[in-house]
């Protein structure tokens, strides 16, 4: 009789366990193989035998990682630590939880720093230190009455700040620096102090543009793209690794030669003949910088590229794989975009590059799960593949639905779960970008940020 009751949990799954269950007058053992075998509430280790540990209902086996999920899956008596979970290893999770004294949702609002978490010290940065939703707290980053200039991380007394009376015509004062400056003067590859003194609004600083590769002094005039012919002619599309693409003059990678036309997948004998300036030696076919499949030549996609100019980014490649966005993989092998994420609990889907959160769709998690998980796009680093921006493997806690530009209280207003402060009480949704044309439905531009305390791309109000 065991045996067979057995069989019958085996193949009839966790809702037949849990009838049973139900039958036996609330015992809390149940005989089979495939559901848990004690039923629990709650989170905590100590409510299941050793080496498993309280999933909702059901006592489950311990995993090797910890995942944003509000459980201990790891067994290790903390909930949502390790990599997945606290990336810099400051002991607060980017999962948030409930403070009991001020029952406030409490989360590191940067994974990527540790000097940045709840209850750190505010200093003059252009970041949100202490995780209060206000980036260089007036009184705090700076002692009143002096000012905060985050892009040079000084505090300037009254006397050094500019104004329209020492600014005169045409130059303007720059909040960011504190400077006078020629407003919207500089070109692609030109030199800048600040962003208000280049044409396209972004002054590209070593930690926007990247420093292992690209060969720049100081900082320079730049613009978000996709593949380098959306640059000036004498510029190429550079996956910085540090949170977007960007026009970054030919000559930071040393190519004295013309740029040829051929684009990106397309067929090239030499390096000169890519608009890129980088044939790939055995597909013979051009290689460049990429947000999709649009922009990739016949016979290749948007791939993973594990040492495209030295970083790991998104790049027009041939490639084997033929396993679908969100659908089940074990190794980047098996995707058409060569990108494998791992979820943790056995758990593993194709991700696919985006621009927005209207691209990603939904993961089907199966035994013994059996949910559907909204994912949107997020710029999550992905471990030791290096920080690629701008794939669809954030999983989506809440059920917003308003767009870009509408108006929003928190997060999970938003459809793609990210809110902006604009000024004083005017709080606006906004998205992950590549370039301006996705912005451009609300009359907005896709800008560096420091929302949540990263220089990913971000739809902002021109």
């Amino acid at each position: 009789m065991a045996h067979a009751l057995s069989k019958i949990v085996s193949t009839a799954g966790a809702f037949v366990a849990l009838a049973i269950a139900v039958a036996g007058g609330g015992c809390q053992a149940i005989i089979g193989d495939a559901v848990p075998a004690f039923t629990c509430t709650g989170s905590s280790v100590s409510a299941c035998p050793p080496n498993q540990y309280c999933k909702g209902s059901g006592c489950v086996a311990c995993e090797q990682r910890d995942v944003c999920d509000s459980y201990d899956n790891d067994c290790n008596g903390k909930v949502d630590d390790g990599e997945l979970s606290d990336r810099d290893g400051d002991g607060y999770t980017f999962c948030g939880y409930v403070d009991g004294a001020t029952q406030k949702l409490v989360f590191d609002c940067d994974d990527n720093d540790g000097a940045i978490h709840p209850g750190a010290t505010e200093v003059c940065n252009g970041k949100d230190d202490d995780c209060d939703g206000i980036i260089d707290n007036p009184g705090v980053a700076c002692a009143d009455p002096q000012t905060c200039a985050p892009k040079t991380g000084q505090c300037l007394d009254p006397s050094a700040i500019c104004s329209v009376a020492n600014c005169p015509a045409p130059k303007v004062c720059d909040p960011d620096t504190q400077q006078c400056v020629t407003p919207d003067a500089g070109g692609t590859g030109d030199a800048c102090t600040s962003n208000r003194a280049c044409a396209s609004g972004i002054c590209g600083d070593a930690a926007t543009l990247g420093k292992s590769v690209v060969d720049v002094t100081g900082n320079i005039c730049t613009i978000p793209c996709c593949t380098s012919s959306e640059c000036p002619r004498d510029a190429l599309c550079y996956a910085t690794g540090a949170g977007g693409n960007y026009c970054v003059p030919q000559a930071a990678f040393k190519i004295t030669a013309p740029l040829g036309t051929t684009l990106a997948g397309l067929a090239c004998e030499s390096d000169t003949d890519c608009r890129s300036g980088s044939c790939e030696p055995k597909s013979k076919r051009c290689i460049d910088a990429c947000c999709g499949d649009q922009n990739c030549g016949a016979g290749t996609t948007c791939r993973l590229a594990t040492s495209f100019r030295g970083k790991t980014s998104f790049a027009c490649q041939a490639g084997n794989g033929t396993t679908a966005p969100n659908a089940a993989c074990r190794t980047n092998a098996d995707c058409g975009d060569g990108y494998c994420y791992d979820y943790g609990g056995g758990y593993a889907f194709c991700v696919n590059p985006c621009c927005g959160s209207s691209a990603c769709g939904s993961v089907f998690f199966g035994f013994p799960y059996y949910f559907t998980q909204a994912l949107s796009c997020t710029d999550s680093p992905v471990g030791t593949l290096g920080d690629v921006a701008s794939v669809c493997n954030g999983q989506k806690q809440g059920t917003g639905t308003r767009r870009i530009g509408e108006d929003c209280t928190s997060d999970s207003s938003c459809a793609s779960e990210l809110c902006r402060t604009i000024s004083d009480n005017v709080k606006k949704c906004t998205d992950v970008c590549c370039t301006d044309t996705d912005c451009a439905s609300v009359g907005w531009v896709c800008r560096p940020t420091s929302v949540q305390n990263s220089l990913y791309l971000r739809c902002v109000p021109k």
